[in-house]
């Protein structure tokens, strides 16, 4: 809680933490499902409603802080604004409906939560460690060409941080596509290990940001960055996106294996029919469920995650891959069918 108290002695902001984020709050079963500590969730989710109970007694005009925003796997859906107050969170935060059922509460926060990000396990153990301070963001070096070329013919871990359109229209080959937005970070602890070191392909103006948002999870092994893929003397590759129009012809049809890489619980909320399920987050450990003997047609809600799976893929040898990077955001609003897992449960 913050007191200006030249001014009032009555607070006017509080700093939550992972407590109540902007139209969300906290997740309790991290520390079961990341750092494996059985038994804790529900427990959490109990000390949850409690403490709720404790934050509605504020001033409704106290201003609300978080430590985490849109992007971020701490809640099922982060508000993308910086801040609130007490007040509208009681309005509209949906954990704060629940009146006095505990239980009902507690079902709700457990239930649909997403996949944990690998790295999350790491960081709780960063944590309990001693670890250099860091006062400052790391400057890292630009490569010259003769240096980026000797880093990358020994295999060091290209990650390319450009627009998805962009990296389709030329990719260097090997390299990861984890664009540069809310999401990178999130999306390079769970790709990377904290032993791996890698390259960016980033721009001078971004590189400071994207820097920043890895000293967040404590991944420092970067060894440099370029910011022109054109200009490093590698003939480049293109990947295949494909429109809503070829998207449906692969439907139902033997010469396709179509993927969803969305999380589970957008899977099972509604899929396109014939659809397979394999998490981008952990496509790498279910290469044997790909069949490279047809075209394999990959999609996710809007076309990042798509995006991270073909450069995956690619990485890994499949070459047979389109990518349908209008998603399921695409799909339902041009009033195309889905099939849920809800449904097929009543079906049978």
């Amino acid at each position: 809680m913050l007191t200006d108290h030249p001014a009032s002695d009555k607070p006017v902001m509080v700093f939550t933490g992972d407590f109540v984020f902007v139209g969300d709050i906290g997740r309790p079963d991290l520390l079961e499902k990341a750092a494996g500590i059985k038994g804790t969730k529900e427990i959490g989710a109990k000390q949850m409603f409690q403490s709720l109970k404790k934050f509605e007694a504020l001033p409704e005009y106290v201003q609300v802080w978080s430590a985490h925003g849109a992007g971020s796997a701490c809640g099922k859906a982060l508000g993308a604004v910086h801040s609130s107050t007490v007040g509208y969170e009681k309005i509209r935060n949906w954990a704060f409906q629940y009146g006095n059922d505990e239980q009902g509460f507690v079902d709700f926060l457990l239930a649909d939560q997403p996949e944990p990000p690998k790295y999350f396990a790491m960081m709780k153990h960063l944590n309990k460690v001693n670890r250099p301070l860091l006062v400052e963001v790391p400057k890292h070096a630009k490569m010259s060409k003769e240096e980026f070329l000797s880093a990358y013919n020994k295999g060091i871990t290209v990650i390319d941080t450009r627009n998805k359109f962009e990296f389709a229209e030329g990719f260097l080959p090997g390299s990861l596509n984890i664009q540069g937005n809310n999401s990178f970070s999130t999306w390079m602890g769970w790709l990377l290990n904290y032993q791996q070191q890698f390259i960016l392909v980033a721009g001078d103006k971004t590189i400071v940001d994207l820097t920043r948002k890895l000293m967040r999870i404590g991944m420092d092994n970067m060894l440099g960055y370029v910011t022109d893929v054109a200009s490093l003397g590698i003939e480049l590759e293109k990947s295949e996106v494909i429109n809503l129009a070829k998207f449906k012809s692969t439907i139902n049809n033997d010469n396709y294996q179509i993927i969803d890489v969305r999380g589970l619980t957008e899977f099972e909320a509604g899929h396109v029919e014939g659809a397979e399920h394999i998490f981008v987050g952990t496509l790498v450990q279910n290469l044997k469920m790909i069949n490279k003997k047809k075209q394999v047609v990959i999609h996710c809600q809007a076309g990042d995650r798509s995006a991270i799976a073909f450069s995956l893929l690619h990485k890994y040898g499949f070459k047979n891959v389109w990518n349908y990077a209008g998603g399921m955001k695409e799909w339902v609003a041009s009033n195309e069918a889905t099939v849920s897992e809800r449904q097929m449960a009543c079906a049978i």
